[in-house]
């Protein structure tokens, strides 16, 4: 899989520079991935999974997007040297159905730095649990570039909730404004409305139907509206050190 999207995208980057962007259908598969919504402009494009994933393959991904972040400030390629070219980066990563689990979710959130870029992350019936739940919550204290991250239909309990919601309000300079449990529908709808809006007033982080008591979504309700008002010492918090 490392080659297959490496070549593809080392392609895009070429025709890209020979034919100024107009020669691509806006999807093009590159198993296990789908690769959509290609915006020359802003040079971003969504990164879907067509199935499940190994944990070879989140790998995989991280190399490749790591290599991306890390071409140089003039926009050339490391593995295209001389070429003056835009890098492309993910901007939506959509992973749901991959049946990754928390081993591959573990190897995928120990590398913050895939996550740096991204604006969305839909990890829904992902097969998470707590402890991934938990390494998310440690990218998501630093994290100020994610504007949506969908965790629905997963097997979060009370504690990995609780250590996501607890990062959010450590960070001050997160852009996710909301904590979401509505269902699929309303979640896409909402998810739609930040490439829609340049300035959409709901940026979530959704966790509809995972193991949570509706007791336990109104306390986690209750801490997500102290954002913004309570400063919290990030090694205060044994949930997400």
């Amino acid at each position: 899989m490392k080659l297959t999207l490496t070549l593809f995208l080392n392609l895009f980057f070429l025709l890209k520079l020979s034919y100024g962007g107009n020669q691509f259908s806006k999807i093009q598969e590159v198993s296990p991935f789908l690769i959509r919504d290609i915006d020359p402009i802003t040079a971003t494009f969504e990164l879907c999974s067509t199935g499940p994933l190994s944990q070879a393959d989140i790998q995989s991904l991280i190399q490749i997007e790591s290599k991306c972040l890390k071409a140089d400030s003039k926009g050339k390629s490391s593995e295209n040297d001389g070429l003056d070219i835009k890098v492309y980066q993910i901007q939506c990563l959509n992973l749901s159905g991959s049946k990754m689990g928390d081993p591959a979710a573990l190897t995928f959130f120990q590398d913050a730095y895939i996550l740096a870029s991204l604006a969305q992350l839909v990890l829904m019936d992902c097969l998470l649990q707590t402890e991934a739940a938990k390494a998310l919550a440690k990218v998501l204290k630093s994290n100020t570039q994610l504007k949506w991250v969908d965790l629905s239909c997963n097997q979060i309990e009370f504690e990995g909730a609780t250590a996501l919601t607890l990062a959010l309000l450590i960070n001050p300079n997160s852009a996710i404004n909301t904590l979401n449990f509505k269902d699929s529908r309303e979640t896409f709808l909402m998810r739609r409305s930040l490439t829609q809006d340049s300035k959409p007033s709901v940026q979530a982080l959704t966790l509809y139907k995972n193991s949570l008591k509706e007791l336990e979504k109104k306390e986690l309700q209750k801490a997500f509206f102290l954002k913004g008002k309570i400063s919290l010492n990030q090694k205060s918090h044994p949930f997400i050190e």
